[in-house]
C-alpha cells in the first residue's frame, strides 16, 4: 500500500512536471517564432532602408529643374560648375542614408547621362586617372546595353549588371510626359550589403537573395543557392511564412524594396526548436533531478519503513509459536520506537496472563456471579412497588396506587428502554406526564402544568427522556426555590419545517436576564442540584442531528425561565425500540 501511494506521488509529480514544461513549451515558442519574425523583418527593413536612397536619388533628379534642363537642352562652359554643384547637392552620396553597418557607403559613385560620352559623376572615393578611366569604360559599356534593352521598353524601366567586384544600376530619368530624357547609373557595393546582411551568418544554413521582380538574381547567400530552388520566389508577403525548400522547412520573408527590387531570406524552422529546447533544458534537468531524488528518498524511506515490519513480523511467528519471552530492539524513529515498546510489554503483559490464568478465571466467575445479581435488582424493585401499589388499593388509597404505579411506569422507560436511542413525542410526553404527576403528588395545589401537541407532531421521534429531563430542570431548579403557585407549561409544534419544543415556568429564573450559555456549570458540594442532565440532553440532540439543533435558555430572573427544544422533522423510527 505504501508503494502505491508513494507511487501515485511520483506520478503525479511526473504529470505535473510534463504539464508545466508543455505550458512552458507554448509560451516560449509562442514568444521565439514572435522574435525571428521580428529579426527577419528588421533585418529586410534595414536593408530596404540603405537603398532607399537610389530611389530617392532619382525622385531629386527628376524635381531639379537645372539637371532637367542639362539632360534636354545640354550645359555651356559657363553653366558647366553650376550644373555639377546642383548634381552634387541632389546626390549628396556621403549622407548618413547611404552608409552601411561599418560606415561605408552603399553606393560608392553616380553617373548621370545625356549620351554616352556627355555626362556628369559624382564619388565617395577619390581615384587616380587609370581607375577612373577603368569605371568609366564600365559605365559606358552598361549603359550601351542599357539602351538597347531601353528600346523596346516605356516607362521606368531598371536594369542591373555585375562587374567584377561591383554592381551597376541603370535606371530611367523621365520627365513629365514619362519620356525618357536621361539616365542614371549608380554603382553599388556588394560588399556593403553582405555586411548589412552578416546578421543571417548567426542562423546555420540560412539564405537570403536579393532579385529583380523579373526573376534576376542580384545577389544571393549562400552562392549557388539560388539556382537549386526557386520556391523563395514569391510575392511579397505582409508578414513571414513557412515553406518548403529542398526538403527542409524554413522560415521565409519576402519585401518589396522598390526599384524593381525584392528581397527574400529565410532561417531554418529547426532553429525554433533549437532555441526552444535551449530556454526550456533547464526546467527538463529540474523535473529529472526532482524524480531522481524522489525515488532516491522513496528508497531510502522504504528500507527504514519496511526493516522494523519485517522484524515486527518476525516477532510474531516467535509468539503465534508460544515464545511470549521475544523481545524487540529500540529504534531510532520515535514511532517505530514506541511500536517496539508497546510490543515487549505487550508479550511480558501476555506472559503473565499466561501464567496467571487460573487466578483470572475465578476472577471472571465472580464478576458473573455479581453481574446475575444486578440483573435480579430491578425485577426485585418492581415487585416490591407492585406489591405496595395493590396493598394501597386494598386499603382504598386509590390515589397512592395510581402514584405507585406512575413512578413504576417511569422507572421502566429509563431502565427497560435504555437501549433505544430514539421515541415518539408521543410517548416522550407521557414519561413527562409520569414525572410531572409524582412531582404535583408531592407539592400539591402549589404545582400546575399543561402539555400541550399539534396535531401531527405526535408521530415524530425524538431522543429520549430530553423534555423530561428539562422538564425535571424546571421544577428542581425553577419552581422548587419559589414558595407556591408553580407552573409548568409545555408545547409542542412545528416551525418553520423543524419541531419545537417550548417548556416555560415561573420559577426563580437562572439570576439573569437573556438568553443563558450552554453547557451549564454545575453546582459544586450539591450533586442533586446540577444540570448535568440538561447539558446531557443538549449534547445528545447536537451529536444526533447536528449543531445547528439544541436547546436555548431563556431567563427572566425572579420570574421563570423558557427553554426551547429545536430537532428536525424525524419520522422515521431509526435505533427506536418497540413499546413493551
Amino acid at each position: 500500500m505504501m508503494e502505491i501511494n508513494v507511487g501515485i506521488a511520483l506520478i503525479s509529480l511526473l504529470l505535473c512536471g510534463l504539464l508545466f514544461i508543455f505550458s512552458v513549451s507554448l509560451m516560449v515558442r509562442t514568444y521565439i517564432d514572435h522574435d525571428l519574425d521580428f529579426f527577419l523583418e528588421e533585418t529586410a527593413g534595414n536593408l530596404e532602408k540603405r537603398l532607399e536612397y537610389i530611389e530617392s536619388t532619382v525622385n531629386a533628379v527628376r524635381a531639379s529643374d537645372l539637371l532637367r534642363s542639362y539632360l534636354v537642352n545640354g550645359m555651356t562652359e559657363n553653366e558647366a560648375e553650376q550644373v555639377q554643384q546642383e548634381f552634387y547637392h541632389v546626390t549628396n552620396i556621403n549622407d548618413s542614408p547611404n552608409q552601411g553597418e561599418e560606415g561605408n557607403p552603399v553606393v560608392d559613385k553616380v553617373y548621370l547621362l545625356r549620351s554616352q560620352e556627355e555626362y556628369i559623376q559624382d564619388s565617395y572615393y577619390a581615384l587616380v586617372a587609370g581607375e577612373e578611366e577603368a569605371d568609366i569604360r564600365i559605365m559606358q559599356n552598361v549603359w550601351s546595353v542599357y539602351q538597347e534593352t531601353r528600346s523596346e521598353s516605356i516607362g521606368f524601366d531598371t536594369y542591373f549588371y555585375t562587374e567584377q567586384d561591383a554592381l551597376y544600376l541603370a535606371c530611367p530619368v523621365l520627365d513629365d510626359t514619362m519620356t525618357e530624357i536621361g539616365s542614371l547609373i549608380f554603382r553599388i557595393d556588394p560588399g556593403v550589403i553582405a555586411q548589412i546582411m552578416q546578421q543571417m551568418d548567426g542562423y546555420q544554413d540560412s539564405f537570403w537573395i536579393m532579385y529583380t521582380e523579373k526573376g534576376k538574381v542580384i545577389e544571393a547567400y549562400p552562392e549557388g543557392f539560388a539556382s537549386r530552388e526557386t520556391s523563395w520566389k514569391k510575392h511579397a508577403q505582409p508578414e513571414p511564412y513557412i515553406c518548403e525548400i529542398e526538403g527542409k522547412e524554413y522560415r521565409v520573408f519576402t519585401k518589396e524594396m522598390g526599384m524593381e527590387l525584392r528581397v527574400s531570406m529565410g532561417i531554418p524552422e529547426n532553429h525554433a526548436t533549437r532555441l526552444l529546447y535551449d530556454s526550456i533544458d533547464i526546467y527538463v534537468i529540474g523535473i529529472i533531478c526532482v524524480l531522481l531524488a524522489g525515488v532516491i528518498s522513496f528508497a531510502i524511506f522504504t528500507f527504514r519503513i519496511t526493516r522494523p515490519i519485517e522484524e515486527v513480523k518476525e516477532k510474531l511467528k516467535e509468539v503465534e509459536k508460544g515464545d511470549f519471552h521475544a523481545k524487540m530492539p529500540e529504534y531510532d524513529s520515535q514511532e517505530f520506537s514506541e511500536i517496539s515498546r508497546g510490543f515487549n510489554r505487550m508479550t511480558k503483559e501476555i506472559d503473565h496472563l499466561v501464567n496467571e490464568v487460573y487466578e483470572k478465571q475465578i476472577l471472571v466467575r465472580d464478576m458473573e456471579l455479581k453481574f446475575l445479581q444486578t440483573q435480579m435488582n430491578p425485577h426485585f424493585m418492581f415487585n416490591v412497588l407492585n406489591a405496595l401499589a395493590l396493598q394501597a388499593k386494598i386499603d382504598g388509597n386509590d390515589e397512592l396506587s395510581g402514584k405507585i404505579s406512575v413512578f413504576s411506569q417511569l422507572i421502566q422507560a429509563k431502565i427497560y428502554r435504555s437501549e433505544t436511542e430514539k421515541v415518539q413525542i408521543r410517548q416522550e410526553m407521557e414519561y413527562v406526564r409520569y414525572y410531572l404527576e409524582i412531582q404535583k403528588f408531592r407539592y400539591g395545589d402549589s404545582l400546575t402544568y399543561s402539555v400541550q401537541v399539534e396535531e401531527g407532531v405526535e408521530e415524530c421521534y425524538i431522543p429520549k427522556l430530553c423534555i423530561q429531563l428539562v422538564a425535571e430542570n424546571a421544577v428542581v431548579h425553577g419552581l422548587e426555590p419559589k414558595m407556591g403557585g408553580g407552573r409548568v407549561d409545555i408545547t409542542a409544534g412545528q416551525r418553520d419545517g423543524k419541531i419545537q419544543i417550548t417548556v416555560t415556568d415561573n420559577g426563580v429564573g437562572f439570576g439573569i436576564d437573556g438568553e443563558v450559555s450552554l453547557p451549564l456549570k454545575t453546582e459544586s458540594g450539591d450533586k442533586s442540584h446540577n444540570h448535568v442532565g440538561l447539558n446531557n440532553a443538549d449534547s445528545i440532540i447536537k451529536l444526533m442531528y447536528g449543531k445547528e439543533y439544541g436547546i436555548r435558555i431563556y431567563s427572566t430572573a425572579g420570574e421563570g425561565t423558557k427553554v426551547t427544544i429545536t430537532i428536525p422533522l424525524d419520522r422515521q423510527d431509526g435505533n427506536a425500540g418497540s413499546e413493551q
